[in-house]
């Protein structure tokens, strides 16, 4: 009897030191663990979700394939999501520690490397993408906007989540974070209003027999049918009339928009029509050709002469509300 008293004063000081209520530990109980939201049990909180990190971090990571319809590029261990616009590098190491003397010492040593070399290789990808039709964004950078660039590149994020023994670990950034300070050059012609004519030499054409039917009212977005042409993303793309003349660029966008949004937004095909940034009111166009880099996009003579209208909407340039249907 003694020792049942004594070990009830010793639940009673603990309780009392804490904070814990007696119906805080019944919910506790009754609900299998689950984090009940009380002050009292901020830390109890916190220390069970570092235990279920692995769990959290991995559904979590979910968010990275984007929604269905997204176009995205795989090269290696590098993603590119050309709708949601962000470029993911990915890297595991042995989650096993047996016979090592500081695990968690160890553990961040074996992340550093992968977050070194992710960084590396990510600026080295996004150096080979196009910034506009033919001109590869490696090329703009001087040796000085290199180092400056690498240092943008790492600001990247990283999340880690464990996987079948291993630690992965995802290094990734949207190009309206840091990295967009030079992915989106204050040199470019924004706001300019003025495009020069595109060449029509070497345009791939390929006209739809189906035409839309020519634009009427008001749209909440715009998107581009180029399906059946070989296009290839970009940051800067143009979109012109059949005739060259552009109609939808950076000459009619704000930087700040441009960064934030997006020029365009690259798609695959979405059978309920829902294309994250342009709305519940699209218009779909049918593009006629491509440049011969598969960038600049050309529009068919069969649609209305108001067309270039419709892209310089109010609401279309604030959001760059601009999509492009591709091929997956």
């Amino acid at each position: 009897m003694r020792h049942i008293v004594f070990l009830l004063l010793n639940v009673s000081i603990f309780i009392a030191s804490t904070g814990v209520s007696f119906a805080a530990l019944e919910v506790f109980s009754k609900e299998e663990m689950s984090v009940v939201k009380e002050e009292s049990l901020d830390k109890w909180e916190k220390g069970f979700e570092k235990k279920q990190e692995s769990k959290i971090e991995t559904i979590r990571t979910s968010f990275f394939l984007g929604r269905q319809n997204n176009y995205v590029e795989r090269k290696g261990n590098v993603t590119i999501n050309w709708a949601e616009r962000f470029i993911r590098y990915d890297g595991e190491f042995s989650a096993d520690y047996t016979d090592v003397y500081d695990p968690a010492r160890e553990k961040n040593r074996r992340t550093r490397q992968v977050v070194f070399k992710a960084w590396t290789i990510l600026q080295k990808t996004l150096g080979t993408i196009s910034l506009r039709s033919g001109l590869a964004f490696g090329r703009t950078l001087s040796e000085k906007k290199r180092e400056e660039f690498y240092r943008d590149v790492q600001a990247s994020q990283v999340q880690e989540y464990e996987v079948g023994g291993k630690t992965n670990i995802a290094v990734y950034s949207y190009f309206s974070e840091a990295i967009g300070n030079l992915l989106y050059p204050a040199t470019a012609p924004f706001l300019s209003g003025i495009s020069t004519k595109l060449s029509l030499n070497k345009v791939i054409w390929k006209e739809r027999e189906e035409i839309a039917i020519p634009l009427m009212g008001m749209y909440t977005g715009i998107l581009i049918d180029a399906r059946h042409l070989p296009v290839k993303p970009a940051i800067l793309p143009v979109i012109a009339d059949k005739s060259g003349a552009p109609i939808y660029g950076v000459f009619l966008l704000s930087r700040v928009a441009a960064r934030k949004n997006g020029v365009v937004k690259y798609f695959i095909e979405d059978k309920n029509n829902r294309y994250k940034g342009l709305g519940n009111n699209i218009a779909v166009i049918p593009a006629a050709g491509v440049s011969a880099d598969g960038i600049n996009i050309f529009l068919s003579g069969k649609l209305n002469e108001n067309l270039s209208f419709h892209f310089a909407q109010r609401a279309i340039i604030d959001g760059c509300r601009v999509g492009i249907l591709v091929s997956p």
